[in-house]
């Protein structure tokens, strides 16, 4: 792909002209997208184990007409299962997690016996994360692919997203224009307050809480002719200032953010659906007991001294860019934002932990924690369960709170 336009803030003002447009596929893409390659047998953690593979349909067809032995030894290692209510064909994992068509060398058996083009739309695809929204495609990579984790990290500029398109025609009938701009002006937004350094990495997911709230309570009245002129007073300083204050002066009030992220802890620990080898990574900063918040509070503080904003600044942009691609699926924006943050908080948490557990914490060691904690919750509930436990009744000491996990 290449971009023929570079910055976020000119989406909106493209899309806003859509009735002009012919019908061709559109990109937009985080700017990271097109850096990606694999790495084949050398990455420090293969994508073919730790969680399941499921085939399509399309690639099913083309397995069961291969010629024997061929055939048999591909279908022997599938198996029929019931994902949301729909009969999928899924890859059988070993005991140990990994896929049985990945051999000693880290390499699939699949591509290089047969064709890679017989590997399955997710074998090819990820860690590529692509949305469908009639003419358009949204376009990122998941964090959970190490390689994908260390050119994110490894920015020190703010992510940005390139637009191009192509001569492939779809059919936009039945495309809601309307929600659609309103939800690409929340992500322009939403971007702009991540990206603004003027502020702390928790005000600015603080601001962003309070965004996508209003969006979120918008879309489910049924109001977006009022939406866009409600959240555009983010734009201003002034306004995001007295929002701000709001949340200091809260700050006192705040329960400890230890026992929080110490239920995060237990919560990991008692899930069945983690491989024990990505159990046991995570664990193994869970060091601190319940009672003993005072010395995470003393951890922070010191980790204060080494901690890179930029890293969580990028990783809020793109899991921001990733939910709101979902959104555009009927997902739930905001419950989707608080997702983000808590997958933020648990990552920030191994940080602190590693760092004055080792006195060390290197660019291999955060790539690790991202990964690994991204790949555990982007595939179990687990994450799902942690966000509905966090929503009560009271909306302001529930985004005070959310934010203060950062602090």
């Amino acid at each position: 792909m290449g971009a023929s336009g570079n910055c976020v803030f000119c989406i909106v003002v493209l899309y806003e002209q859509k009735k002009e447009w012919k019908k061709q596929m559109k990109y937009i893409y985080t700017d990271f997208y097109t850096e990606f390659e694999c790495v084949g047998g050398t990455c420090s953690d293969t994508c073919c184990a730790g969680w399941g593979v499921v085939i399509d349909d399309a690639t099913m067809k083309k397995y069961i007409q291969l010629e024997e032995p061929q055939r048999d030894w591909i279908c022997s290692q599938i198996q029929e299962e019931s994902i949301n209510n729909t009969k999928r064909n899924v890859i059988k994992m070993k005991e140990d997690g990994r896929c049985p068509f990945l051999n000693g060398c880290n390499l699939c058996d699949i591509y290089l016996q047969v064709s890679p083009d017989a590997l399955s739309d997710t074998c090819q695809t990820y860690p590529r994360k692509n949305v469908n929204y009639y003419d358009v495609i949204m376009a990122t990579l998941s964090v959970s692919c190490p390689e994908a984790a260390r050119i994110l990290l490894s920015k020190k500029d703010p992510v940005i997203f390139g637009y191009t398109e192509n001569n492939l025609k779809a059919d936009t009938s039945g495309a809601d224009w309307y929600l659609y701009n309103e939800l690409i002006n929340g992500l322009v937004l939403t971007t702009g307050l991540l990206q603004n350094r003027s502020y702390a990495i928790r005000e600015r997911v603080y601001l962003v809480l309070e965004l996508t709230y209003q969006v979120q309570k918008h879309i489910e009245d049924g109001q977006l002719t009022d939406l866009r002129k409600n959240v555009e007073w983010y734009n201003d300083a002034a306004f995001c200032e007295e929002k701000l204050n709001e949340m200091r002066s809260a700050a006192g009030k705040m329960p400890s953010s230890w026992n929080l992220i110490y239920k995060m802890f237990e919560g990991i620990e008692a899930a069945r659906a983690i491989p024990k080898e990505q159990q046991n990574f995570l664990l193994k900063y869970k060091i601190l007991e319940a009672s003993e918040g005072e010395i995470y509070y003393q951890w922070t503080e010191r980790f204060r001294n080494i901690e890179i904003e930029t890293e969580f600044e990028n990783l809020a942009v793109e899991f921001v860019f990733e939910y709101y691609m979902d959104a555009l699926e009927g997902k739930n924006i905001f419950f989707n934002i608080i997702k983000m943050v808590l997958l933020l908080v648990l990552v920030r948490t191994c940080e602190v932990v590693h760092y004055n557990k080792f006195e060390v914490l290197t660019l291999d060691n955060k790539i690790e924690i991202v990964s690994k904690l991204s790949r555990v919750m982007e595939h179990t509930k687990l994450l799902d369960m942690f966000a509905e436990e966090l929503i009560d009744k009271n909306r302001k000491e529930r985004l005070h709170r959310l934010a203060y996990l950062l602090y």
